[in-house]
């Protein structure tokens, strides 16, 4: 099974799908995925994107990511809430395509996945305000890199989520720094 069958389509369909299932979460439900003093730090900066008055030291990247969802009626409880939950479907995306390439032959691929989608750490954190969903996709994408069988094919893809998870998460540089140490040792050796 091909890696790259994923189109930009489908992309557009899985942002829309998100779109309205936070619209329809947060009208049911009446939560606007405001907790703790992070996601109102993410709202402040979010309103004042690209200049923030004070000094901080929280990261830009969240806010950068969520602006696109200003557009869309809700407002900005509804664009943080939606980029949180889009990131979360995102991971799906590359977790289901590591799983199709690793474990294809298994029949407990689906079950795996199944149990990443319905864990109430990543609802919880696809349904706030916050920016652990955007962290772990940048996270996703690199790993997505390295168990690729091309690697230097979906090079761009590391680079992107690397950047998408530093500038979210200054702690993801943990993470990330054995995974291209890993992918320079393997560029290396080829």
């Amino acid at each position: 099974v091909s890696q790259s069958r994923y189109t930009f389509r489908n992309t557009g369909l899985l942002i829309a799908f998100c779109v309205l299932c936070t619209g329809i979460w947060s009208r049911w439900f009446r939560f606007v995925g405001m907790y703790g003093q992070d996601a109102y730090n993410y709202l402040r900066r979010l309103k004042s994107f690209p200049i923030y008055s004070q000094p901080e030291f929280w990261p830009i990247g969240f806010a950068f990511l969520a602006q696109p969802f200003r557009w869309l009626p809700g407002g900005d409880f509804f664009a943080l809430q939606s980029c949180s939950l889009t990131a979360w479907a995102g991971i799906g995306v590359f977790l289901w395509h590591n799983l199709k390439t690793k474990v294809a032959h298994s029949r407990f691929g689906f079950f795996w996945f199944l149990g990443w989608l319905c864990s109430p750490l990543w609802l919880r954190s696809a349904l706030l305000g916050m920016s652990d969903a955007s962290a772990c996709l940048g996270i996703a994408m690199v790993l997505f890199c390295i168990s690729s069988a091309v690697p230097e094919r979906w090079l761009w893809v590391a680079l992107v989520g690397t950047l998408m998870a530093l500038l979210t998460r200054y702690a993801c540089a943990v993470v990330l720094a054995p995974a291209w140490l890993w992918l320079s040792y393997r560029g290396i050796m080829q």
